[in-house]
């Protein structure tokens, strides 16, 4: 898998995030390890494992 798939396979995973507002994307911090966890196989037989975190930096009385 070059480069450019790779960009191409996150690029359609992050696509659902970016679609989501801060309100949403704030309450679903902490509920999971993760937001999302892909495993798959691409089309060169190359396995991969996509996990999405988000982090929040400098959240009040955190």
């Amino acid at each position: 898998m070059d480069t450019t798939e790779k960009n191409a396979l996150l690029s359609e995973h992050l696509v659902k995030f970016r679609t989501w507002s801060h309100a949403e994307l704030a309450k679903r911090i902490g509920e999971k390890d993760c937001l999302e966890r892909v495993e798959g196989k691409a089309a060169d037989g190359t396995e991969h494992q996509i996990e999405i975190n988000v982090d929040w930096d400098d959240k009040s009385n955190g």
